[in-house]
């Protein structure tokens, strides 16, 4: 079975680094394409931000107990008016994760595991499947 290549503590310490997503990322938010340029990179982490930082993309990869985590988090900022205070602003913020936990180097393929990642965001697209879950269900 072929797995995903990993990257050693030797890849890590060479001046090539990690391989990273394209600078700048783009993610479209309310029908927007918006760049989200690199501004912080750490071993195998890296943010990027929106110009005006209401956007942010976090990405990681990290291996603990002979398994890997990789995490992908979209947060979005903003401010409007305190609901309690309708004459004040205040800063909101929210995000979306999406963690993919599998055995290191070893028992998935990439082909496999990318099965895996499209049955979960196909089914978190699903209109009816995201009402639902906005809505509280479980």
């Amino acid at each position: 079975m072929s797995c995903h290549r990993h990257l050693t503590g030797a890849d890590l310490l060479t001046s090539k680094g990690p391989p990273l997503l394209a600078d700048p990322t783009v993610v479209t938010y309310n029908s927007v394409a918006t760049n989200l340029a690199r501004i912080n990179v750490q071993g195998r982490s890296s943010t990027s931000a929106s110009a005006d930082g209401a956007l942010t993309l976090d990405v990681s990869h990290t291996v603990r107990s002979g398994r890997e985590s990789s995490l992908v988090k979209l947060t979005h900022k903003k401010t409007t008016s305190d609901p309690l205070f309708p004459s004040q602003n205040r800063p909101y913020t929210m995000s979306v994760h999406l963690v993919m936990n599998r055995p290191f180097d070893q028992g998935y393929s990439d082909a496999e595991a990318t099965l895996v990642y499209d049955a979960l965001t196909a089914w978190l697209t699903n209109a009816t499947n995201k009402g639902k879950i906005m809505g509280g269900e479980s």
